[in-house]
């Protein structure tokens, strides 16, 4: 009878073993939260951006109204298209300098005397104001910094294009607003 009972209890025990735990009320597992590019809407990222990007729309205030499409084939050959005063002009960078082009109807001719905003708005469209950057505000699109001796920026906090500048530099102060768009293709001259 004991060899029975003890049969009886090692069977009981080695079944209490082997069958599943009860659960109690399961908790849900919430996902890994999602954590923000360290580099988003940093000064860095935005420098990169700029010297990377392959075009954008930009509207421009230096005394001049200016619009236009800046495009960048490749590093160092920049094309720069400006709508002002009534007029069209194209910047075409090449190895002994910037190109400037008119638009006499369909067509372009070569301007040997650009107008005087010309050189500025190229300069400013294809190279950000460089210095020491500190982070002057933030909101929910973008932050703001300040250059020194060089102005501000204003940075997305989403795909760190630079969004607007207000430049102060040889040519004086200016307004700049950029619309990233990789698709701008200015036309050769």
């Amino acid at each position: 009878m004991r060899r029975t009972v003890a049969i009886l209890l090692l069977l009981f025990l080695d079944c209490k073993a082997k069958a599943p735990a009860k659960r109690s009320a399961e908790v849900p597992i919430a996902p890994a939260p999602v954590t923000a590019n360290a580099n988003a809407g940093t000064y860095a990222a935005a420098v990169k951006w700029f010297r990377t990007t392959h075009g954008f729309h930009f509207e421009l205030q230096n005394g001049v109204s200016a619009t236009g499409e800046m495009t960048r084939p490749s590093p160092g050959a920049e094309r720069v298209l400006v709508r002002a005063n009534d007029g069209e002009w194209l910047g075409a960078a090449s190895a002994s300098g910037v190109a400037w082009y008119h638009r006499e109807g369909p067509g372009w001719t070569i301007e040997t005397k650009p107008p005087a905003f010309a050189n500025a708005i190229f300069e400013r469209v294809t190279t950000l104001p460089e210095g020491d950057a500190h982070l002057a505000g933030t909101d929910a699109e973008l932050n703001h910094f300040r250059v020194a001796g060089a102005g501000e920026l204003w940075v997305s906090r989403r795909d760190n294009h630079v969004a607007k500048m207000k430049i102060a530099d040889r040519f004086g102060s200016a307004s700049l607003t950029i619309t990233p768009d990789e698709s701008v293709n200015v036309p050769q001259p």
